[in-house]
């Protein structure tokens, strides 16, 4: 399906629209997006895309293909939250813990909020819950860990209702 994100940020808030795009059962849905910091979630609704659309015309893109010109960048600034003190509370997650720091239903979908101390025991979470964790996202997942992120979990809340296929 057609996915689209924007990211808009104002006043030092970050604010990401999210629509994903899937194709399959949707009942094996999932996404993983890792934070800075827990986030509050919403829906929005589905007209707010092509308002976006509308408002914004996307620049044109030139790529300078010439010899590369060295620069001195400052450093980024670090991740808010950062390393174990997992936002600023001074609890450092065992490498087997994993908290959650909310879950709530946003629209069709099951959201959990969560800390981890390591990509092992997210992904234990994740499968004893029901989230989709897919092989290969330990490595990522850990480098998230390690500077103290939130991971959003997400997948598809769908109940039993008469005459609905979904």
């Amino acid at each position: 399906g057609i996915r689209k994100t924007y990211v808009f940020h104002q006043g030092g808030v970050e604010t990401f629209v999210i629509r994903p795009g899937f194709r399959g059962k949707v009942e094996e849905f999932g996404m993983l997006i890792p934070m800075p910091a827990v986030p509050a979630l919403r829906k929005v609704s589905d007209n707010v895309f092509p308002h976006v659309a509308a408002a914004i015309d996307p620049p044109e893109v030139v790529v300078y293909a010439g010899p590369q010109v060295a620069f001195n960048a400052a450093p980024a600034p670090a991740a808010p939250g950062g390393g174990a003190g997992f936002g600023g509370g001074g609890l450092a997650l065992q490498k087997n813990q994993v908290v959650v720091e909310k879950e709530e239903a946003v629209g069709m979908y099951e959201v959990a909020v969560l800390r981890a101390g390591s990509a092992a025991a997210l992904n234990k979470w994740m499968d004893d819950h029901g989230y989709k964790y897919l092989e290969g996202m330990d490595a990522a997942c850990e480098d998230y860990v390690d500077i103290g992120w939130c991971f959003v979990a997400v997948k598809t809340k769908v109940g039993t209702k008469a005459n609905v296929d979904p």
